[in-house]
């Protein structure tokens, strides 16, 4: 507001350094003994991510109310619209992102919302031993004490791995419809093979043209199939192909007929994904080959 009566055209939030994160986690998962190690930090950062949203969001409130508040003061500032109407799009956007996630995920944020109460709680008695200490109520030295011994619970309340985002593979190929077919003994060995894939939203999961040696399943969450559009005067812009849930795998073209990738396929919510590689599913359809068939026509009606 003060900032040469206009607001600045820049944020806090690097998108150059999520994407820089995200390049090294693809990188590090297709390293030899890096798969666990990579997937332990996208746990961690979609805990972080939600997290950012969540603060984002309780933090955007609490500024429009006291912008509401200058404009009531001072109704001709005009700057106090503009900055409003940032905070404004950073609270609804954040919303949108929690409310994915609540549905997404409901585990998960269940997890995380116990724990954001509790770093609520301890930060408030944090603040009142400090507010305390001030008026002299309490001294000093005892004051530092007791918000010494409050440090330790609230860092290990921040960043840590919610096992509410681990799913049961074999609880999801039951729900799949390709392995129905299969038994309980037989899943449990097909999920053996399957690797788990947690993923914040806008993660790119296949990029179109590379070569494909996996297929995926989702656990949980939605992934949205995009492709450049081949109209000229939609040059550039994305065309969504499909737009795919719970239950639904992609990803198998290139390992049916060994192509490049034929789209894009992009997280939209916080998801759960298993990737099932080219030597376990060719081994999975020399053993079942109706599984091969059913693939075959999945892949047919997405042409």
């Amino acid at each position: 507001m003060r900032h040469q009566g206009q607001v600045p055209a820049y944020t806090l939030h690097s998108q150059t350094r999520q994407m820089l994160e995200r390049k090294l986690l693809i990188w590090l998962s297709h390293l030899p003994g890096f798969a666990r190690l990579a997937e332990a930090k996208r746990m961690r950062y979609t805990t972080r991510t939600y997290e950012k949203n969540w603060g984002l969001y309780q933090g955007g409130r609490k500024v429009l109310r006291e912008l509401r508040e200058f404009k009531r003061l001072d109704p001709e500032r005009s700057a106090i619209d503009e900055v409003a109407q940032s905070y404004q799009r950073w609270h609804d956007n954040a919303q949108q992102r929690l409310d994915a996630a609540a549905e997404q995920l409901p585990e998960f944020v269940t997890a995380m919302q116990t724990r954001l109460a509790r770093r609520t709680l301890l930060q408030g008695q944090k603040e009142d031993l400090q507010a305390q200490a001030e008026a002299g109520f309490v001294p000093e030295h005892v004051a530092s004490e007791l918000i010494e011994q409050l440090q330790n619970p609230l860092r290990n309340l921040r960043g840590y791995e919610s096992h509410a985002l681990r799913l049961d593979p074999v609880e999801l190929l039951h729900q799949v419809p390709l392995f129905q077919t299969l038994s309980h003994e037989e899943l449990g060995h097909l999920a053996k093979q399957l690797r788990n894939l947690t993923l914040p939203p806008g993660e790119i999961i296949i990029h179109k043209g590379e070569s494909g040696n996996s297929m995926f399943l989702i656990g949980r969450g939605v992934v949205r199939i995009v492709r450049e559009s081949s109209e000229p005067e939609l040059q550039g812009q994305e065309q969504q192909l499909a737009t795919l849930l719970a239950g639904d795998f992609f990803g198998e073209m290139a390992l049916l007929h060994k192509t490049p990738r034929n789209a894009t396929c992009r997280s939209i919510t916080p998801c759960v994904i298993y990737e099932l590689q080219r030597d376990a599913f060719e081994k999975l359809i020399e053993q079942y080959p109706i599984l091969q068939e059913k693939v075959e026509q999945v892949a047919q009606a997405r042409k």
